[in-house]
């Protein structure tokens, strides 16, 4: 794995030791949400995987949607930190396909558990409203940051966001089939296909 994929899936990885119990909190709640689900997950156990007292934990969070903020907080700025990183490839549709590489980096780890983000776009009902809106904006983001990297390589305005999408739900249904069939390879293969599509545009 590289630092980049760590970064964002350090938490199924030995908890780190870091002293700020606001950070341990959230990677504990960054793994255990990912790893069982967000309603499956308790403050009992972010605090237990953090080693930090449960009732410290509500100094810091009043409530698990709290908590479920500040994960999906740092999803969108890891997002922007990745983002950042393949826009230092001058080629558009090499920024896609590093894109789509760190995805297949991480393809045994998103089979058993799905895509963090998709996982909870499925599983929110609309009564947790800010939750539910923070993950509709890192799915818009993806996806306008493909469509602008689709403009960029002289795709019609009006097509780039469509393509945007469709590279995005192609993603999406990749992780959801790999992770219903318990398959790595489903990633792998599928991203290959993937590029090729985005080569093809």
């Amino acid at each position: 794995m590289t630092e980049s994929v760590n970064s964002l899936y350090r938490l199924l990885l030995p908890m780190s030791r870091a002293t700020d119990k606001r950070k341990r909190l959230i990677e504990a709640a960054q793994c255990l949400i990912h790893q069982q689900g967000f309603k499956q997950t308790t403050l009992a156990q972010i605090a237990q995987k953090a080693n930090v007292p449960l009732g410290n934990v509500y100094y810091y969070y009043k409530s698990k949607e709290a908590i479920g903020e500040s994960v999906l907080d740092e999803y969108i700025q890891w997002f922007s930190d990745m983002a950042a990183q393949w826009e230092r490839e001058t080629d558009p549709k090499k920024r896609l396909h590093k894109m789509l590489d760190m995805i297949d980096g991480m393809a045994e780890t998103l089979a058993e558990y799905g895509c963090p983000i998709g996982s909870l776009a499925q599983e929110l009902d609309k009564a947790r409203i800010t939750l539910t809106n923070k993950v509709d904006r890192i799915l818009k983001n993806q996806i306008n940051w493909v469509a602008a990297q689709f403009r960029l390589s002289g795709v019609a305005e009006e097509d780039a966001t469509d393509l945007g999408m469709q590279f995005i739900a192609m993603l999406q249904g990749t992780l959801l089939l790999a992770q219903s069939l318990h398959d790595s390879e489903v990633v792998t293969r599928q991203i290959r296909r993937i590029k090729a599509w985005v080569d093809s545009v």
